[in-house]
């Protein structure tokens, strides 16, 4: 049975236009086009650099203390200049700054708060597993960076995050 699963598995993933395997890089171009979306009228906004916690994304944890992004426990909370800002709002709209498939475990972890009207746009993004959950009030949506995306990113948390207390 696992053989005949295995094989049907492998047969759909040469199927073109299998509405259950993606085509090669149609999840990162709808990654670009969500982001682009999500990004829509923060353009002015100040935005706010946050390094995060990797292992606090348990909200059952009753040993956990705030504030958070979203559920993970920040460590560092710093507004960004403008410069920053325009370079973090590129990598998360270009194209090839994003990927079809990636992990999870936020280390190292780091999100960014966009302002839109009277709600906040959060970005919870690991650079080791590439995954970006981007939220939108109640609304979550992720996304897989590509390696480059991921490189671009660590610049921004290189020059941004505070080192960890000794």
């Amino acid at each position: 049975m696992i053989a005949v699963a295995a094989s049907y598995y492998q047969r759909a993933l040469r199927v073109k236009n299998n509405p259950i395997v993606p085509a090669p890089g149609e999840v990162a171009k709808r990654s670009v086009i969500e982001a682009r979306k999500l990004l829509e009228g923060t353009e002015h906004s100040p935005v706010t650099f946050f390094r995060i916690d990797p292992h606090s994304g348990n909200p059952g944890d009753k040993a956990r203390r705030g504030p958070f992004l979203r559920d993970w426990t920040i460590l560092q909370e710093k507004s960004l200049d403008a410069k920053t800002i325009e370079d973090v709002r590129s990598i998360l709209t270009r194209e090839g700054s994003y990927s079809d498939c990636g992990a999870r475990c936020f280390d190292p972890g780091l999100g960014f708060r966009f302002k839109r009207g009277g709600s906040d746009v959060d970005l919870v993004i690991c650079l080791d597993c590439l995954w970006v959950h981007a939220y939108a009030g109640d609304e979550r949506t992720i996304w897989a960076l590509s390696r480059s995306g991921a490189e671009r990113l660590m610049g921004i948390y290189k020059t941004q995050a505070a080192p960890d207390p000794k």
